[in-house]
């Protein structure tokens, strides 16, 4: 799965909801963003996804930032950790 974004995603500005729901997916995958059981996952970045975000930058030793973006090192390590998980099934 690799991970292109058609422009930054942050929690303050417009969002295209299909680098949204790409981001989630990989967060979901690799066991840090659960939607929301009623709704599902959706195109909005929320609260909940950035949470997500956090906990998997502190956890692979990457600086904290709210916006995601082609520039910044969150995209790697989530396309990296993706095909590990992928390689161990």
């Amino acid at each position: 799965m690799t991970i292109e974004l058609l422009g930054p995603v942050a929690a303050n500005g417009p969002v295209d909801g299909f680098d949204v729901r790409q981001v989630k997916r990989a967060l979901n995958r690799l066991g840090y963003y659960q939607p929301y059981p009623k709704i599902g996952m959706t195109d909005v970045s929320d609260k909940a996804m950035f949470d997500a975000v956090k906990s998997f930058q502190k956890d692979n030793w990457i600086k904290f930032t709210d916006v995601l973006g082609d520039a910044y090192p969150i995209l790697g390590a989530l396309y990296s950790r993706e095909v590990l998980r992928l390689s161990h099934e």
